[in-house]
């Protein structure tokens, strides 16, 4: 049963199963058990499928439950085996329990992440910081300019809600680019407004204010907000099914750069 939990979590949200108590309760203690062995080392893709599984089942750990995966992260991270959609889906899976990690954990983190900056694309990075700013696990900021220095060469492969993530992480990170580097960030942003959702225009709205003043900050925060409420104008129109099918359909294109950089690393391996 232990190595088939992934399968079986997965299975059940693609079917949109509500699990029952008793067998909540009974496959998330077997994921525990599986996590507190010593008697074998866990390779790292069946730790990170098995963090997603349970995130994805709304499942809540226990303090002392998330103490426990906290601790087996650790050999993960340190594996040299920790690549970027292992960085990506892990982070979202911690984000999903809505508790700030250890700093000691946000610096292993940082390490692993770092070792992958060259693979990281911009849909990847934008997830992964936006998760770590709810874990407020943020990397140093000699760490995060590099990562940013990185994005800026990527910018017209990003989508507004990419640069959207990345914005709202910085805010909550407290870091501030220089200015140079928020005039290249702001003019990209601009001309990738008409891919936002209307997260990624809300995200802006509560972002961009915080990040400085400025002609052009102040010309792209109000483009924001007037293709925001065009949204919401539509969505009285047309229903909120119309805004959920195009956000759908936008998450949909970020999965699928994700999983093709996955298939794209494990080739390289």
């Amino acid at each position: 049963l232990q190595d088939e939990l992934p399968a079986i979590f997965s299975f059940c949200q693609r079917l949109g199963l509500a699990p029952t108590p008793d067998w909540l309760a009974t496959t998330t203690g077997a994921a525990m058990a599986q996590l507190q062995s010593r008697d074998r080392t866990m390779r790292v893709s069946e730790f990170r499928r098995l963090l997603v599984g349970l995130a994805g089942l709304g499942w809540r750990p226990s303090p002392e439950q998330l103490g426990l995966i906290v601790d087996r992260s650790y050999p993960q991270l340190q594996s040299g085996y920790f690549q970027v959609h292992d960085c990506v889906e892990v982070a979202w899976a911690l984000a999903q329990w809505e508790t700030p990690m250890p700093p000691n954990w946000a610096k292993v983190f940082a390490g692993a992440m770092m070792r992958q900056r060259r693979h990281f694309r911009p849909a990847s990075l934008g997830s992964l910081l936006y998760s770590l700013a709810y874990l407020r696990a943020g990397p140093e900021p000699n760490q995060l300019q590099q990562l940013l220095e990185d994005l800026r060469i990527q910018f017209d492969d990003a989508t507004g809600d990419d640069l959207a993530n990345v914005a709202m992480a910085l805010v909550q990170f407290g870091f501030t680019p220089d200015d140079r580097y928020m005039d290249d960030f702001l003019i990209a942003l601009k001309q990738k407004l008409p891919t936002c959702t209307a997260t990624g225009l809300s995200n802006l709205m509560s972002a961009l204010p915080a990040m400085g003043s400025g002609y052009r900050l102040n010309e792209v925060a109000a483009d924001a907000t007037a293709r925001y409420d065009a949204l919401m104008a539509a969505q009285q129109t047309s229903g909120p099914a119309a805004v959920e099918a195009a956000d759908a359909q936008q998450n949909e294109v970020v999965a699928a750069a994700v999983e093709e950089q996955q298939q794209e690393q494990e080739q390289a391996v």
